[in-house]
C-alpha cells in the first residue's frame, strides 16, 4: 500500500480534496493555487446537471473537475499510484451518481479502488475517528448550505455485540428566510436573522439528549461570529467545532479503513442500508447462506446480478435482518410463472438494484439453459422495503 488513499468532495460551488497521511494516521489537506485548500468548481454542480446541458458535457465536465483535483494531490504528494478513493457529493441520487461514475471511468479510474459516499457517511467516519471524549456522548452535526439547514445526531451503541454507529435523528428545514440570508450575505451571513431557525434546529436534533460534539459546516457557518443565543446553547456541556473539511476528511477516512479492511464497527447512518438480506442455496450438495447484500454498506454500491439454476422450485425467500435488533422477517420472491424444468435444466439471472437505503428492486429473469433450452423471455419484478 504504497499509493495515495483519497477523500474527494466535490458539492455545488466547491470542492476539497484530502489524502491519508500513514505516518501520521490522519487524513491531510491538499493545496490548490495559493495555498487554500478549497477549489472554486468551473461551473456550479446544479448547472452541469441543469436539464438545458448538452448530452454527455456533464460527464466531461465532471471529468474535468475530478482530473483536476487528483493530479493536485498527486503533485501535492509526489506520487502517481493510487490506492483508494472515496467520492462523496452534496446530491447523492442515482442519477448524479451514475454520471460521476461515468467519469471516474472516463478518466480511466479503476472502479474496483474507487467507491461514493454521502456527506451523513463522511461525518461518521470523520467525528467517530476524533478522541473518544469527543464522541462518547454522541455527536451531532448541523449542515447550512445552499439545500438548506439540516442537522443529524449519531452515537455508538452496541447491538448483540455489535458496535454500531446509528444515527437517531434528521431534521431538515429549507425555509426562505434561510436562503435569502445565503442568497444576500456578503463577506459571512448574517445569522442573527435565522436564529430562531437555527436554535429550534438544534433543540429538536439534540432533544434533551446527551451529546459530546457539536459540528457545524456549510458555507451559512462559514463567519467568525455565531448568534449569541444560538452559540449559549451549543455550547452548553458541548463541544463545538466549525469548518469546511470534515466531510472531505471524513471520506479519507472511509477509504483508508476500506483499503485496510477494518469492520468492527457498522456504520447505519442515512444512506446505508438498514438490514443484511440473505438468502437459501444449495451448493454441491450442501445447504449455505447466500448473502445479497450486508447491513451498515452503502446502497449505491450494493447492487448485484447473480445467476442461479433453479431445482424444480418456484421461488425463493429472502432473509431480512435488520441491524437495529428488531425481529427478522422472510420476503417470499415467487417466479412460478416461469416454465417447470426438470433435470436443473432451468437458469434464472437475479439482480438486486438498490434505489436508497430503504428500497431493493429485484428482477429475476428466465435465461433458459444455453442451447438446450430456450429462455421464455419472462421476467418477474419485485420491490422490498428495508
Amino acid at each position: 500500500m504504497n499509493g495515495l488513499v483519497l477523500g474527494i468532495d466535490v458539492c455545488n460551488e466547491f470542492s476539497h480534496v484530502s489524502y491519508y497521511d500513514k505516518s501520521k494516521s490522519l487524513p491531510e489537506s491538499v493545496p490548490f493555487i495559493g495555498n487554500v485548500n478549497i477549489l472554486e468548481n468551473p461551473k456550479k454542480l446544479e448547472d452541469i446537471f441543469s436539464q438545458s446541458a448538452p448530452v454527455g458535457e456533464d460527464i466531461e465536465e465532471i471529468a474535468g473537475i475530478l482530473g483536476y483535483i487528483i493530479s493536485a494531490a498527486r503533485k501535492h504528494c509526489n506520487c502517481r499510484e493510487i490506492d483508494r478513493i472515496c467520492i462523496t457529493t452534496s446530491q447523492f441520487d442515482i442519477t448524479v451518481l451514475d454520471k460521476f461514475k461515468a467519469a471516474c471511468i472516463k478518466l480511466g479510474g479503476d472502479m474496483e479502488k474507487i467507491e461514493f459516499i454521502s456527506h451523513e457517511e463522511c461525518f461518521a467516519y470523520y467525528a467517530f475517528n476524533m478522541h473518544r471524549d469527543l464522541w462518547i456522548n454522541g455527536v451531532v452535526l448541523m449542515d447550512y448550505s445552499s439545500d438548506g439547514l439540516s442537522a443529524c445526531r449519531m452515537e455508538l451503541v452496541n447491538v448483540k455485540g455489535q458496535n454500531v454507529i446509528a444515527q437517531s435523528g434528521y431534521v431538515t428545514h429549507t425555509e426562505e428566510q434561510l436562503m435569502n440570508a445565503l442568497r444576500e450575505r456578503t463577506d459571512a451571513v448574517d445569522l442573527e436573522s435565522v436564529q430562531d431557525l437555527l436554535l429550534n434546529c438544534a433543540k429538536e436534533v439534540m432533544d434533551g439528549k446527551a451529546t459530546s460534539s457539536v459540528y457545524l459546516t456549510g458555507i451559512g457557518f462559514d463567519t467568525t461570529k455565531l448568534p449569541e443565543d444560538f452559540l449559549k446553547y451549543i455550547c452548553n456541556k458541548h463541544r463545538v467545532f466549525a469548518g469546511q473539511n470534515l466531510y472531505v476528511k471524513g471520506a479519507c477516512n472511509c477509504a483508508w479503513e476500506t483499503l485496510i479492511r477494518r469492520n468492527d464497527v457498522l456504520v447505519a447512518c442515512h444512506n446505508r442500508l438498514p438490514a443484511t438480506i440473505d438468502m437459501d442455496i444449495v451448493e454441491r450438495g450442501k445447504n449455505k447462506i447466500f448473502r445479497v447484500a450486508q447491513a451498515g454498506t452503502n446502497w449505491y454500491s450494493s447492487s448485484r446480478s447473480v445467476d442461479f439454476i433453479v431445482d424444480e422450485c418456484s421461488g425463493f425467500t429472502l432473509h431480512i435482518q435488520p441491524a437495529g435488533g428488531q425481529k427478522p422477517y422472510d420476503e417470499i420472491v415467487d417466479f412460478s410463472d416461469f416454465p417447470y424444468r426438470t433435470g436443473k435444466t432451468s437458469r434464472i439471472n437475479v439482480t438486486f438494484d438498490f434505489t436508497g437505503d430503504d428500497r431493493c428492486n429485484i428482477t429475476v429473469k428466465d435465461k433458459g439453459f444455453g442451447e438446450f433450452v430456450k429462455s421464455s423471455g419472462k421476467v418477474i419484478y419485485r420491490t422490498i422495503e428495508l
